[in-house]
């Protein structure tokens, strides 16, 4: 990753739908070694919960609304926010609202 540079994207923007029943995971694209700077964009006003991981079904388990007292590995996205973070390439994601539905866009690249 390139220090403090403006985020570069280096990947195909993805779209999942985060929704209160069981989330469906897909793959992020992008570069395939190194550290890799995801753009999470919430497009609904809902808050949404994604979850990421090596393979489908542990991003659709570590996409889950947390309650008091419990951890998960999520990262919240609240309604019409984003988010940037660097992670491992080749990621799945997956995202849960705590109500309704909200649109969430992923897109690989490099940069803050």
């Amino acid at each position: 990753m390139d220090g403090y540079n403006a985020f570069r994207p280096r990947g195909d923007t993805m779209l999942i739908v985060g929704s209160t029943t069981g989330p469906n995971a897909s793959q992020a694209g992008g570069p395939a070694a190194g550290d890799v700077a995801y753009l999470i964009a919430n497009m609904g006003s809902n808050d949404a919960y994604v979850g990421y991981g090596p393979s489908s079904g542990v991003a659709a388990a570590n996409s889950a609304v947390p309650l008091i007292g419990t951890n998960v590995a999520c990262i919240p996205v609240p309604g019409r926010q984003q988010r940037i973070v660097t992670l491992t390439p080749a990621l799945f994601f997956a995202a849960t609202t705590p109500s309704s539905q909200s649109p969430v866009t992923i897109t690989p690249g490099d940069g803050v």
